[in-house]
C-alpha cells in the first residue's frame, strides 16, 4: 500500500502548476488511490470510464456544444448565461476550482485571438462579469 500512495504524490508533483512545461490531469485520481478506492488496473478503468461515461457525456461535453454553438452564432449574452447557468450546476468547492482555473487558464493565453466574441468573453471573464469556468474559457479558446 505504501508504493499505492507513493504513486499518487508522484501524480501530484507531476500535475500542471509545478513548472514542468507539461499539462497533466489527474481528475481527482489520488484521492481515490489514497483512499484505496482505486488500487490495480480494473478499478482504474472502472473510475476513467465512470469519469467519461458520467462527468464528461453528461457535463463537459455538453457545455463544449453550447460554447461552440454560441461562438458560432456570436451569442455572447448566450455564452455568459451558459457559462452561469454551468456553475450553478456544481457544488461550491467544485465551481470555485472551476474559476479559479480558468482564471488561471486565460492568463497564460496571451495570444492574438482573432475572433471579436471570444475576446469580449474574455474580457468579461477577466474583469470577473461573468465565470469563467475552465471549461468555457478552454472551449472558447479552442
Amino acid at each position: 500500500m505504501k508504493n499505492i500512495k507513493a504513486l499518487s504524490r508522484f501524480i501530484q508533483i507531476l500535475d500542471s502548476v509545478f513548472p514542468s512545461g507539461a499539462f497533466v490531469h489527474s481528475f481527482g485520481l489520488e484521492p481515490h488511490i489514497v483512499l484505496q478506492k482505486v488500487q490495480n488496473k480494473e478499478e482504474l478503468k472502472l473510475f476513467l470510464e465512470n469519469l467519461i461515461i458520467d462527468q464528461y457525456q453528461k457535463m463537459e461535453f455538453c457545455a463544449v456544444k453550447k460554447v461552440y454553438k454560441a461562438l458560432k452564432s456570436n451569442a455572447l449574452k448566450t455564452l455568459v448565461k451558459e457559462d452561469e447557468k454551468y456553475s450553478c450546476m456544481l457544488s461550491f468547492e467544485y465551481a470555485k476550482a472551476s474559476k479559479d482555473l480558468g482564471q488561471n487558464y486565460l492568463k497564460q493565453l496571451n495570444f492574438d485571438i482573432k475572433d471579436s466574441t471570444v475576446k469580449e468573453y474574455f474580457d468579461l471573464v477577466k474583469t470577473n462579469k461573468t465565470y469563467g469556468n475552465e471549461i468555457f474559457v478552454l472551449s472558447a479558446y479552442a
